[in-house]
């Protein structure tokens, strides 16, 4: 997990301390000794959340397979990472993927200090917290799900397409988020060798999206139906969409930060 987390950070958290850098938060107290933290803490999130989605691109990977998720998790559970894409192991490959979920679970604090210091500047902050809700929520989909072991498990466009329209607040990100715990939650094995850590974490998680006082501003509600989206605007939205689906975390924040 070590060496997951130092390559999240040395690729995405630096980049995200950049942007620190750049555009000096207002509301870290100490910002000299706590932007590296919340940058490398975001960095690790996000190459959790990548190394769980892109898991069959990697281990199908050619001239060999790429190996990112942490050995200290996946040898709990079969000998060869490879081995957790085998039906006959499917139980223990959901079992270790709930881990890995859970394992990102911890940065989530970090990811809305993050976001509450850059909402200040709200087009800044709405390139990061889009990236954040939309990682957040493929994590949420991804949690319990053997597809991810057979397919790329992603979010469906509408659901893509009202995260991007209505990610404007930290009131947003806060319903957004509470809402994935909901679905994490309800679809918990109690059987399941992380479960009570899992449901431990999530529960943190809506804790502090309560004590924010915010949810009732929010402008987001993953729950109910795109009725009333105009189809023209599904249409754009969706081109615009495909682009920002195919850069990677440290990509999309390189290009908004350095003008790339």
């Amino acid at each position: 997990m070590d060496e997951l987390n130092e390559y999240g950070q040395y690729i995405v958290g630096s980049m995200t301390a950049a942007a620190f850098t750049m555009f000096p938060p207002s509301r870290l107290k100490d910002l000299d000794s706590e932007y590296n933290l919340i940058a490398n803490s975001i960095g690790s999130f996000l190459q959790i959340v990548d190394a769980i989605c892109d898991y069959l691109e990697d281990i199908d990977a050619i001239p060999g397979p790429r190996k990112l998720w942490p050995r200290e998790i996946w040898s709990k559970y079969v000998n060869e990472l490879e081995d957790l894409k085998c039906e006959e192991n499917s139980v223990e490959a959901v079992q270790c993927l709930n881990e890995m979920v859970m394992s990102s679970l911890v940065h989530v604090e970090n990811c809305f200090k993050y976001l509450s210091a850059l909402e200040y500047n709200p087009a800044m902050f709405r390139i990061c917290a889009v990236l954040l809700v939309k990682e957040f929520g493929t994590l949420a989909l991804s949690y319990n799900n053997i597809d991810v072991f057979k397919v790329k498990v992603k979010l469906r466009l509408g659901l893509r397409l009202k995260i991007f329209k209505r990610t404007r607040a930290m009131s947003d990100v806060y319903g957004a988020f509470f809402e994935f715990c909901s679905l994490m939650k309800s679809k918990v094995d109690k059987d399941d060798p992380s479960a009570m850590e899992t449901l431990r974490r999530l529960d943190a998680i809506q804790n502090i999206c309560i004590n924010s006082g915010m949810l009732n501003y929010r402008n987001f509600y993953i729950m109910r139906s795109l009725e009333g989206y105009n189809p023209a605007l599904i249409a754009g939205l969706s081109v615009l969409l495909t682009v920002l689906a195919g850069l990677s975390a440290h990509h999309l924040i390189v290009c908004k930060f350095y003008g790339v």
